[in-house]
């Protein structure tokens, strides 16, 4: 599934949305067990005081189950990435119920 919203740069939240209702109709008529948004975010991991950078996988499924994984990282001088320790939370579930849930 693609989030292009004919528009060169669009915002995240409508490319998100845009992903959103498309997994919404999929799930809909059964074409689709699960879901998955990959999406890179600012976000404060357990038991640390500060802010980092991650890739957020926030998983669906439609028995019931969602979880977001995060996989903080830091980019080096020399180019590369470093992986920090990753870490999953409760999801909320954005393919398989009706309601917008402000991912």
């Amino acid at each position: 599934m693609s989030g292009w919203t004919r528009e060169g740069f669009p915002p995240v939240a409508d490319v998100i949305q845009v992903l959103t209702d498309g997994f919404r109709r999929e799930a809909a008529t059964g074409d689709i067990r699960a879901a998955a948004l990959v999406i890179n975010v600012s976000t404060q991991p357990p038991n640390q005081s500060n802010r980092v950078d991650a890739i957020r996988i926030a998983l669906d499924h439609r028995d019931d189950y969602a979880v977001c994984m995060f996989f903080p990282y830091h980019l080096l001088a020399e180019g590369s990435v470093k992986l920090d320790p990753p870490f999953a939370l409760k999801g909320v579930s954005y393919a398989f119920q009706s309601q917008d849930v402000g991912l």
